[in-house]
């Protein structure tokens, strides 16, 4: 494990140098994508390659293949010939598209493919591949602007082309982008606050359709309210399968008739949730959104995995990092890295912000796909 964050450690300072250094003269570095003219049938396979040429000799580079979800789906990602052997990152089921993030400390010289991606084809329509959020860094740690004359490859499915979708980015705003909505089968709208034209509708039609989250008496949701300590708890009991506790948790403030005892039983007896003291819960309190992952993260084991190699490229990123808690930072990364959250925009995560309903039956939902 301590190699492991090492690693993590030196590539994110890689990439981080390379953002803020003064983009070098590059003019002859080129990248391109190769991808087929027509797509191949519904249920198959092709793949997909980004080549360099007038190569200086890479120390770190990051970059981002975006395409829409709607037609085709990343199966896998590589950092290719030229990048092999480097400490490296690749991430094909990102939110905003195939992320591919190496460093080394010999540069990686000559010109050839720096990323292979498997892809299958999921829907009829059009697609056009993009590099995004592209940083390359040189044996002198000077940033290198490179040209990309062929950057973007249209790509047609046997029934035809339709009008291309923006790939989705996972800086976006906590709006889930179309081909990312799960399907709940039913097209009805069960609470009567959360018609379908609402950004999360799908997302919170599948957790109820899961059982994650109830209605208030009413038959509201209430999608904007701030979500709770106790309901956020519940709603990943019921995720959990409702396991029964051994035994009672010490706090004085969590009625054995409440109901949402047996939810707070279990989390604090898995530790899941810490209390607000030895002997308090603070069930009415609200849920930051970084509390509300950070919860998330130690559901699921608290084991970070590549994404602390982006550290450097999240920093950056996000201008308002500084005021992720410390005891935060993993897990808001971790959810940021697997699109379990979005930004709040294009430069800010927002970890303070209060998380509403909507939010965290989005949250939920993303997690358990």
């Amino acid at each position: 494990m301590r190699s492991k964050k090492k690693i993590g450690r030196l590539l994110a300072l890689f990439v981080l140098a390379a953002l803020l250094t003064l983009p070098a003269s590059a003019a002859g570095t080129t990248l391109s994508i190769h991808a087929p003219e027509t797509l191949p049938e519904v249920g198959e396979t092709f793949t997909v390659s980004v080549e360099i040429s007038g190569n200086p000799g890479l120390c770190a580079a990051q970059y981002t293949l975006t395409f829409d979800r709607s037609v085709v789906a990343c199966e896998s990602a590589s950092v290719g010939a030229v990048l092999a052997g480097t400490l490296s990152a690749t991430n094909p089921k990102a939110a905003g598209g195939a992320i591919v993030a190496t460093a080394t400390v010999t540069p990686a010289a000559g010109d050839g493919t720096i990323g292979e991606f498997t892809f299958k084809v999921v829907g009829k329509g059009t697609t056009a591949f993009a590099l995004t959020e592209c940083v390359f860094t040189d044996g002198n740690g000077a940033s290198v602007t490179t040209n990309i004359p062929s950057a973007s490859a249209g790509t047609e499915s046997p029934a035809g082309p339709t009008e291309p979708v923006k790939p989705t980015d996972p800086t976006e705003p906590e709006k889930p982008a179309e081909p990312e909505k799960p399907a709940t089968g039913t097209g009805s709208q069960t609470f009567s606050d959360v018609p379908k034209t609402f950004w999360g509708y799908e997302y919170i039609e599948a957790a109820a359709a899961k059982g994650l989250v109830n209605g208030m008496t009413d038959g509201t949701f209430a999608p904007d309210r701030e979500m709770t300590r106790a309901e956020f708890v519940t709603m990943l009991w019921r995720m959990a399968g409702k396991p029964a506790a051994a035994k009672a948790a010490p706090f004085t403030d969590v009625p054995a008739n409440a109901w949402y005892r047996d939810a707070v039983n279990w989390a604090a007896e898995k530790k899941v949730v810490n209390g607000t003291s030895d002997t308090t819960f603070g069930p009415d309190g609200k849920v930051t959104r970084q509390e509300a992952v950070t919860i998330l993260f130690r559901y699921s084991g608290g084991t970070s995995g590549m994404e602390a190699m982006l550290t450097g490229v999240y920093d950056s990123q996000f201008t308002d990092s500084g005021t992720i808690a410390p005891w935060a930072k993993s897990a808001v990364y971790w959810a940021v890295y697997n699109g379990v959250i979005n930004g709040t925009s294009d430069t800010t995560v927002s970890p303070e912000g209060t998380a509403s309903r909507a939010q965290v039956a989005t949250i939920l939902v993303r997690y358990s796909k």
